[in-house]
């Protein structure tokens, strides 16, 4: 375990808390840290969890810019930051705690990094029994309770994906399809399947950059059989989102994730 780990190599510099990662995110609670993982700034050879080390964001920051945290950078944030941070995961409540780090980051250098690491370390500490509050579900790893204020986050985080402009995540799962050996068409093809629009129509709703909300309310005519599209994604399971419109998102990210993964279409169109 960690234990035996040498705490004089735990960061890159001294003045780097091992918990603060160069992005932003609070490695303190992330699920591996003090178990396999030695913090995002670490540098400790022995620690099992290594894949930090290639992390593109990581490398820009300390190594390229020689940075010690990206917010420090006039570029911040830069398509670096906001591809691998903030459009991934973009429906997964579980990921809440890296779309609030734009609100957040800008403290480090207002309070300087002692406050900002307490003000951090707040945060994530249990009212009720002092312990840490972990990503991805947002409990106390001590006591098990929910934080209401994260969970609470979460939800808001829904509302923010109804307003997301469709046109903002269509070229996302293009680029998903692609990367597999699929293809735009296919893609175009789900999206016909479950909304019932047609390529005219699906042009207009992506030309006039209507958000996810009104790109349902105006579909033309939702499959029946998308009742039939189950299993999980991102951590959910599709059958059982009870808001409707987190539901029809939800269809279209499972079934643009089969095709990723090699479906054959006469499957994916149930």
């Amino acid at each position: 375990m960690l234990a035996r780990f040498s705490h004089q190599r735990m960061s890159r510099d001294c003045h780097i808390p091992p918990t603060l990662a160069p992005c932003g995110v609070y490695c303190g609670a992330c699920p591996s840290f003090g178990k396999s993982c030695l913090g995002c700034a670490s540098e400790d050879s022995n620690q099992p969890r290594r894949s930090k080390w290639g992390c593109k964001i990581r490398s820009c920051c300390y190594e390229t810019k020689k940075y010690d945290f990206c917010v420090d950078c006039p570029e911040y944030p830069c398509k670096i930051v906001n591809t691998k941070l903030f459009k991934e995961h973009i429906d997964d409540p579980r990921f809440t705690y890296r779309f609030e780090i734009p609100g957040l980051f800008g403290k480090l250098k207002t309070l300087g990094i002692d406050k900002y690491m307490e003000f951090q370390r707040s945060r994530w500490t249990c009212e009720k029994c002092g312990g840490t509050i972990r990503f991805y579900d947002y409990k106390c790893d001590t006591c098990h309770k929910e934080s209401k204020d994260f969970i609470m986050l979460s939800k808001m985080d829904n509302t923010k994906i109804f307003k997301m402009p469709f046109a903002r995540v269509y070229p996302l799962y293009i680029q998903k399809a692609e990367k597999k050996g699929r293809n735009k068409s296919e893609v175009d093809a789900i999206i016909y399947w479950l909304t019932g629009y047609d390529e005219q129509l699906l042009q207009q709703q992506i030309d006039r950059n209507c958000d996810f909300e009104t790109f349902f309310a105006q579909a033309p005519c939702m499959n029946p059989n998308a009742s039939k599209i189950t299993g999980v994604v991102c951590g959910v399971r599709v059958e059982e989102i009870e808001d409707e419109l987190m539901q029809k998102i939800r269809y279209l990210d499972k079934m643009v994730d089969e095709l990723a993964k090699g479906r054959a279409m006469e499957k994916i169109l149930r």
